[in-house]
């Protein structure tokens, strides 16, 4: 289980189980042969866990789970499970030992008979009977039939198959008992017996395999390639016996195989288990008994993504996004599956996989600057031509600002306008002036200031179009600015056309407030009656002398 938990102590956990299938195991039981030599043999084999369905790969080349009517002899079965696990399992099916021939010696007299060899039997000879045993397996009595008054003799030669024996006249090479009968010097038949053993002169073809890199000696010499190789032998018979030996050379295999693990994990290869990228190489016997060798070029993928914190401007939005290449994307809150977001203000967590399945999360938090809040004191000013005024700049938080920027440039007095809070106009004109304030985020505010440019004796009016009355110093109060008034009226009244403020006073400004109380934030009507000097008057004032005004809090 990973628990992650954020600043906070918000916490999510997800669960992952990795299940393996259980181990591939082979149990056997088998019947073993009853009569020497026969093929009354089986086996019934049972595989349990793996991953069905199973292969079968028999010594014997049987490709079925069971295999029945086989001989004596060691059979080494190969199950192969559908995840390609292996297991070997050898059975060795035994058979009992050759019932030996029973030898026995019988006697008769001349004229008498005896059942030997399935007949009545009245000449001398050798006779086999096969009986029944345990098992019902045959059991064989070898009789040795003689008979009295007769003189016998055997001669036992032994020849090769390619020569001849004369006995009595006649040439053999067949190997069996030959009679040549001779009168004796008592007057009786003397009978000799031959017993002639032809030995063959062999000629055998044997298959041999041997594993590539190895030698097998025929043919006179070591041999290392396949082929046919001859050798002309003698028995022990003297006969000559030739050997053609059919020599196959079998593969050692050779594979390499690419693995991508995930960091943490591990893998069995190279004898033991791995964490770290290499070149690791493993040796099996394959079902020849010849070595089967598997470099694996190992590889440790690393998913690991980095969080940040992020501060934007107000109203806006940012993208948040780990990187590219991954195969999923999980966002909280939100759920999308993408390598990017567009994100407000608040904290969010991704978790990101690979083609391997690698995962790694990581946190964002996206924050949101504070307001720069840009005003100019004052917001507006009459002044003579090329008169110095201070224009001060005020924000929320002077130490975020990194720049200024202001338009028209002209007429500064500033070592450094980009970083001065506090500037000296002095223009000789109207000059209309846009301020434009950016913070280390760089999110930006814009105010502006009119600077009025009048001649002394001449009359101006300048009336601002709102205020804010919030206390900080800065535009509290709504008042009429110019020159030359001799007679002055304002008053105002609110949506109703109830007269809320009325001052003869050009020097004194109207506060936002009603008997006392504060007024809502909203528009207010105001009417202006002045008479100026020497009978002048500003081109604005037929205009400006009735209007609307902005309470802003």
């Amino acid at each position: 289980m990973l628990t992650v938990s954020d600043d906070s102590s918000c916490v999510a956990s997800i669960t992952v189980t990795i299940t393996e299938p259980p181990a591939l195991q082979l149990t056997e039981s088998h019947v073993d042969i009853i009569c020497n030599g026969d093929t009354s043999g089986s086996i019934d084999l049972t595989v349990t866990g793996g991953v069905p369905p199973y292969q079968y790969n028999w010594s014997s080349s049987q490709t079925t789970e069971d295999i029945q009517n086989i001989g004596a002899g060691v059979y080494t079965v190969t199950v192969t499970d559908d995840s390609s696990c292996q297991e070997t399992l050898s059975i060795t099916v035994v058979e009992p030992p050759p019932i030996p021939v029973t030898n026995d010696q019988k006697r008769i007299c001349v004229g008498d008979s005896i059942f030997l060899g399935g007949a009545y039997q009245h000449d001398p000879g050798v006779y086999f009977d096969t009986l029944p045993s345990v098992n019902n397996c045959d059991s064989v009595i070898r009789t040795t039939l003689v008979v009295d008054s007769v003189l016998y003799d055997t001669i036992r030669v032994s020849i090769c198959d390619n020569s001849t024996y004369n006995f009595g006249g006649d040439s053999y090479n067949q190997t069996g008992n030959y009679y040549d009968t001779l009168v004796s010097t008592g007057g009786c038949d003397s009978i000799v017996r031959l017993e002639l053993t032809v030995n063959r002169t062999y000629r055998d073809t044997l298959q041999v395999s041997i594993c590539n890199g190895e030698s097998y000696y025929a043919g006179g010499a070591n041999q290392t390639t396949p082929g046919y190789y001859t050798d002309n032998l003698t028995t022990i018979f003297g006969c000559d016996s030739i050997v053609v030996t059919h020599l196959t050379v079998l593969p050692t295999y050779s594979f390499t195989r690419d693995t991508t693990i995930c960091q943490g994990q591990a893998i069995f290869v190279g004898g033991g288990l791995q964490t770290t990228p290499g070149i690791y190489r493993d040796t099996f016997p394959t079902i020849h008994g010849c070595d089967s060798v598997i470099t694996t070029n190992l590889d440790v993928s690393v998913v690991q993504i980095d969080g940040y914190n992020e501060t934007i401007c107000a109203g806006t939005t940012t993208t948040l996004t780990p990187g590219s290449g991954y195969t999923s994307y999980q966002w909280s809150p939100g759920g999308e599956n993408t390598a990017y977001i567009t994100a407000g203000p608040g904290t969010y967590t991704v978790v990101v996989s690979n083609p391997y399945g690698c995962v790694d999360s990581a946190n964002y938090t996206v924050l949101q600057a504070p307001d720069i809040n840009l005003e100019a004191v004052p917001d507006s000013v009459a002044i003579e031509p090329g008169q110095p005024v201070t224009i001060a700049l005020n924000t929320n938080n002077a130490a975020s600002i990194q720049s200024f920027y202001w338009d028209p440039e002209e007429g500064l007095f500033c070592p450094d306008v980009a970083n001065c809070d506090e500037i000296i106009v002095a223009p000789e004109e109207d000059t209309y002036y846009m301020i434009v304030a950016t913070d280390v985020w760089g999110c930006k505010d814009t105010t502006y200031i009119i600077v009025n440019v009048i001649d002394l004796g001449d009359v101006l009016l300048y009336v601002p179009n709102s205020f804010s009355p919030n206390g900080d110093g800065n535009n509290d109060e709504f008042r009429v600015y110019g020159r030359g008034f001799k007679r002055y009226r304002l008053m105002i009244f609110d949506r109703w056309g109830e007269k809320v403020f009325e001052s003869y006073d050009p020097d004194e400004g109207w506060d936002g407030t009603f008997k006392g109380e504060p007024l809502n934030p909203g528009v207010y009507v105001y009417y202006l009656d002045i008479d100026f000097i020497k009978n002048l008057q500003p081109p604005n004032y037929l205009r400006d002398r009735k209007g609307s005004v902005t309470l802003i809090k």
